[in-house]
């Protein structure tokens, strides 16, 4: 009898620890995706301003001292890699839900 219930623990286990990570990794996608967003409109809009002073003014500020090209390409890439992570996620959901 122990190892019958030592064994239906150990699967039970198993599954919570496996959602308990497609939860983080759904979180996560979704504060990667949300903030890599914000971060890729306050650089189109330092690009946009007219005032360069302003604009390095807020690109020091917001931005870091990099280039806004590099800052929007690097954040773009952030975000496809943000939503490669949620669909794994949900893979793992499905793949759950169904076993």
């Amino acid at each position: 009898m122990t190892e019958e219930f030592s064994a239906r623990y150990s699967s039970v286990l198993k599954l919570g620890v496996i959602m308990i990570l497609t939860r983080i990794g759904l979180a996560g996608a979704w504060l990667v995706l949300i903030s890599g967003g914000l971060r890729l409109v306050i650089a189109f809009y330092v690009a946009s301003l007219d005032d360069l002073a302003q604009a390095a003014m807020l690109k020091a500020q917001y931005l870091g001292s990099r280039q806004i090209g590099e800052i929007i390409d690097r954040t773009t890439i952030v975000m496809v890699c943000a939503i490669a992570l949620g669909i794994l996620a949900e893979i793992s959901r499905s793949i759950h839900r169904k076993g």
